[in-house]
Parts: structure tokens; C-alpha cells; sequence
């Protein structure tokens, strides 16, 4: 009695699909979602520096426009109130 050569072919093509899908971690203990390493640099790392650098610096001129508008604020003794809407002439 032979076995069919595909009836062999599918058990051996599975443990090789189970066995290239298994983790390559040996040390047995896996992170949760975490990587042990490194990330690595892509073409897009200059510009998200950048990007990062941008928004520090964003931050500053917001403080900075913050702590003016309480300077003028608190020499002018006033806040600020929307002009009133603009009325019609009468006739």
C-alpha cells in the first residue's frame, strides 16, 4: 500500500509553513508588543527630525506669544472685547 505523493507533500509543507512562521526570539520570553530592537532609520528620518524641530520650536513661539499677550494685557489694565457689529446708517 503507497502513499500518495500528495497525502506526504501536505504534512511536510505544513511543518515547513509552521516552522518559517515561528519566532526567531531564543530566549524564550517575548515583551508585550515591545521589540528588543533597535528601530531601524528609514529614508524618512530627516524629515521627522524636522518635523520633530519644527514643533519644539512651535512651542516655544506659542509660549512666547502667551507671556507677551499678559505683558499687554496687564499694562493696558484691560482684556479684550470684540468690536461691537457694525449698525446701519438711519436715514
Amino acid at each position: 500500500m503507497k502513499i500518495p505523493v500528495i497525502g506526504m507533500l501536505l504534512p511536510l509543507s505544513l511543518l515547513l509553513l509552521l516552522t518559517a512562521c515561528g519566532s526567531s526570539n531564543n530566549s524564550g520570553n517575548v515583551s508585550a508588543g515591545k521589540s528588543s530592537q533597535a528601530p531601524r532609520k528609514t529614508v524618512f528620518e530627516p524629515y521627522i527630525q524636522d518635523l520633530n524641530k519644527a514643533k519644539q520650536v512651535q512651542n516655544v513661539l506659542q509660549a512666547e506669544q502667551q507671556k507677551m499677550d499678559q505683558q499687554i494685557q496687564a499694562q493696558t489694565g484691560a482684556t479684550r472685547t470684540p468690536p461691537a457689529p457694525a449698525q446701519p446708517p438711519r436715514s
